[in-house]
């Protein structure tokens, strides 16, 4: 059939619809091969919910506290943990899951990479990890070689070796940590100490007190021990605190040679969940053209 010029035919009609389609269709099978790298990243998040929540319970039962001694050599008034309570050696194995199922989310996306370049035998799966360097000399795209040049040139802008997106490597060091010992934190680094000074009032009237002031301290202990010192103070002739006026701030923090170390656990973990999702954001949108 002719038709005139102008005129559409009525097929013309059918083919933004058909292209929708497609492209639902694409988006949905695309969706499936990230259908792995999601159950990591969801696993993840849960056992970091869990811990969170242990954490939080933990703490709100004081298991550190503040003595306070008056030493007799120096005059001044000495303030010492109490450790009245021990990290439940279990959020070692959590903080190593944790980690793991990141590491494996990321993995799991290189995996996915390459099959959507067509690339799906047992040999190509087997032999596919997502590529982290310990240095932008030493790193390589070799076990991600089956993907797409897009997908490649993608990773390598996104720099995941050390002294560039330094996050792929702290991530991918935990995981090799987890493999070897129990990543187990320690308690508790404080952060911060607060102290309310106190005076006399005018002519024997009501007693001030001033704002509560705040300061780090000089040196962040982890993990503190029993009977540790953390603040002393000379009384003299002006304010001065009482003994319950000394308040510190505690926290669950990782131990030395634990990638962040003294790094408060919850904050630094939820750095890296928080990063490893956005990264499988980048790809999700920009190789896979779906939403994440």
């Amino acid at each position: 059939m002719w038709l005139r010029r102008g005129v559409q035919h009525p097929l013309q009609r059918l083919v933004p619809i058909f292209l929708s389609s497609f492209d639902l269709g694409l988006s949905a099978v695309n969706q499936g091969l990230l259908s792995g790298v999601r159950v990591k990243i969801d696993r993840a998040k849960q056992h970091f919910k869990d811990l969170e929540a242990e954490i939080s319970a933990f703490l709100s039962s004081h298991p550190y506290t503040l003595v306070v001694q008056l030493e007799a050599t120096s005059g001044e008034h000495v303030y010492r943990v109490s450790v009245n309570a021990e990290i439940p050696t279990h959020w070692g194995a959590t903080i190593g899951d944790i980690t793991h199922n990141l590491r494996s989310a990321l993995d799991h996306l290189a995996v996915a990479l390459v099959i959507q370049n067509g690339k799906s035998s047992k040999t190509a799966i087997r032999e596919t990890y997502f590529p982290i360097g310990a240095s932008k000399e030493t790193f390589s795209t070799g076990k991600i070689k089956r993907a797409a040049p897009k997908a490649i040139r993608l990773i390598e802008r996104l720099k995941p070796y050390k002294g560039g997106t330094d996050l792929f490597y702290r991530l991918h060091q935990f995981d090799i940590l987890d493999k070897h010992y129990l990543l187990v934190p320690v308690g508790a680094a404080h952060t911060q100490v607060g102290m309310t000074l106190r005076m006399p009032g005018f002519d024997d009237g009501e007693e001030i007190a001033f704002p509560p002031i705040f300061f780090a301290p000089q040196n962040r202990q982890f993990p503190l021990k029993h009977g540790a010192q953390v603040f002393r103070y000379r009384a003299g002739d002006g304010p001065t605190p009482k003994d319950g006026d000394v308040q510190c701030a505690f926290t669950i923090s990782f131990g030395d040679g634990q990638v962040f170390d003294g790094e408060p656990v919850i904050p630094s973990l939820k750095q890296l969940v928080d990063f490893t999702e956005r990264a499988i954001d980048i790809f999700a949108r920009h190789i896979f053209k779906c939403e994440w």
